[in-house]
């Protein structure tokens, strides 16, 4: 017989590798039967709204899991290591689940020079996202990152009217552009911060393993933000203003986001 602990992380095992696969089956049916606008597909960029579109159904559902696990426990970051609900295991779960998909979607493209800041953000965030989910420690650590996806809705919002083909001038775009921005300092940056902050508090409680992929991984996660935030910052308020044209060359990298 399987003693707890095996069988807990050979179940939790089989709860990411599930979220993959039913991210994995949406892709596939959405490839087959969703609908693509039609200057997307006359700038052949058909894979990249499927693949943003996936992530943007990730953002939604765990950033509004993230906000629900904190309604259901108002408490969640009172004790980061060993507080733990279902909830938010569950959602911890979907989302390694999902970074697993989009990591093996990335290596398939076999693009690794456009590629390689997916990679890394994934592989920071299935290794720390894993170890909460397996030794289901840090799970409240994790909600709070989810806290990220807040923005990254509004991201992916903002590359989709990209394919679209809407102009920076428009009144959507402004008006997803202001969103975007606000969230990003209020939900990425501030909760980047805060989360750096705990860890460099609490670094003496925390075991040597955890610390150093805790601290790697804040680190790895702020220098993919702060190059985001420029690139942003370039694109939609000082490259818009002269060009007046869409921008279709941000690339899909978010701590979805890809925080998260």
């Amino acid at each position: 017989m399987l003693s707890n602990d095996v069988y807990s992380v050979t179940l939790d095992a089989i709860k990411v590798i599930a979220f993959a696969v039913l991210f994995k089956v949406f892709s596939v049916l959405l490839v087959a039967y969703g609908p693509v606008p039609s200057n997307t597909i006359a700038i052949g960029k058909q894979f990249r709204w499927y693949n943003i579109t996936v992530s943007l159904l990730h953002s939604t559902i765990t950033s509004l899991g993230a906000l629900y696990c904190f309604y259901l426990d108002p408490d969640l970051t009172s004790d980061i290591s060993k507080r733990f609900t279902p909830a938010a295991h569950i959602i911890s779960c979907l989302s390694t689940g999902y970074f697993v998909y989009d990591f093996t979607e990335a290596i398939k493209r076999k693009k690794i020079s456009s590629t390689w800041e997916i990679i890394i953000h994934h592989t920071v965030v299935i290794i720390c996202f894993g170890i909460a989910v397996f030794s289901r420690q840090y799970v409240s650590y994790v909600i709070v990152a989810l806290l990220c996806e807040i923005n990254s809705v509004f991201l992916h919002a903002r590359q989709l009217l990209n394919l679209c083909g809407f102009s920076p001038s428009s009144g959507v775009y402004r008006f997803n552009g202001i969103l975007n921005i606000s969230t990003y300092v209020l939900f990425r940056i501030c909760t980047l911060a805060w989360m750096t902050r705990w860890i460099v508090l609490h670094r003496s409680s925390i075991p040597q393993p955890f610390q150093t992929a805790g601290i790697l991984g804040m680190m790895v996660m702020t220098v993919i933000n702060v190059i985001l935030f420029a690139r942003l910052l370039f694109k939609d308020y000082v490259s818009s203003g002269a060009t007046n044209k869409p921008q279709h060359s941000l690339n899909n990298n978010v701590v979805k986001g890809k925080n998260s």
